[in-house]
């Protein structure tokens, strides 16, 4: 697998998975919010998304561990919800690796953000990096246009003015470590909560409207071996759709 073993954090844990799609090769999971895919460097904890799959196969195929355990392909942020596709095969590992490193793989996420993108659609061209000189500030974040950048590309566009935010549709066109959340801070659109690079954050003297990142993994395409494109999708959770509705209730009711 390809995450890094430690303390014995990976292993087979029960827990709910909700798959999308399922055969002898691939698992397309909608991954819920505030559950690390893998274990994390700090908090190796073995609740994740990855073990409990792994669970999932182990009971639902009857065979031992060994011959079941997911490989981990991409990764997105524990706060983050949507849609994400593990490997089942060695070689299906291997040629959707390469997908997502040939930029062979279309992503496509919503978010709420802060403010409203100007212009509503474009494309932010912005190499990304860790600070220079890391301090305790900075300690997790990353940066656009520092030394020794790397090159990201992101396409936005407004989907709904919500108030004092935004309903953006994301397409990350390179996968940089905070990416998103980065580029969107660079237009001046942070996401609507985001502890390390927004505003609102998880504080008591500012209660966030939900409690984790404002952002959603939509949509995921990817290619086959046989040639065939396959593409899925995974709808807003509970917690971002009743946050949109709320923020469209708190718009109008200032226009009123």
């Amino acid at each position: 697998m390809a995450e890094i073993e430690k303390d014995g954090a990976n292993k087979p844990v029960a827990g709910d998975v909700d798959i999308i799609y399922l055969d002898a090769e691939i698992a397309v999971l909608n991954k819920p919010a505030l559950l690390p895919v893998v274990p994390q460097r700090f908090q190796p904890s073995s609740d994740t998304l990855a073990n409990r799959l792994w669970h999932f196969l182990v009971e639902k195929e009857g065979h031992p561990p060994e011959e079941v355990r997911p490989f981990v392909v991409h990764r997105l942020d524990r706060d983050t919800s949507g849609v994400i596709v593990f490997a089942r095969t060695p070689e299906m590992h291997r040629f959707l690796s390469m997908s997502f490193e040939g930029r062979n793989v279309e992503k496509e996420y919503i978010a709420v953000v802060e403010g409203r993108p100007d212009p509503p659609e474009g494309e932010i061209d912005l190499p990304i990096g860790p600070p220079p000189k890391p301090t305790h500030k900075t300690r997790g974040k990353v940066f656009a246009n520092v030394p020794g950048a790397k090159p990201a590309q992101t396409s936005y566009e407004l989907v709904e003015a919500l108030g004092a935010a935004s309903l953006v549709s994301i397409k990350p066109h390179t996968g940089r470590r905070h990416q998103i959340r980065v580029h969107m801070v660079s237009i001046g659109c942070p996401l609507f909560v985001d502890p390390l690079y927004g505003k609102r954050g998880r504080y008591p003297e500012d209660k966030p409207v939900i409690e984790r990142l404002s952002l959603h993994a939509h949509k995921l395409s990817f290619p086959l071996p046989n040639g065939e494109r396959r593409t899925f999708e995974a709808p807003l959770p509970g917690d971002m759709e009743a946050m949109i509705s709320l923020l469209r209730w708190q718009g109008l009711s200032c226009i009123m």
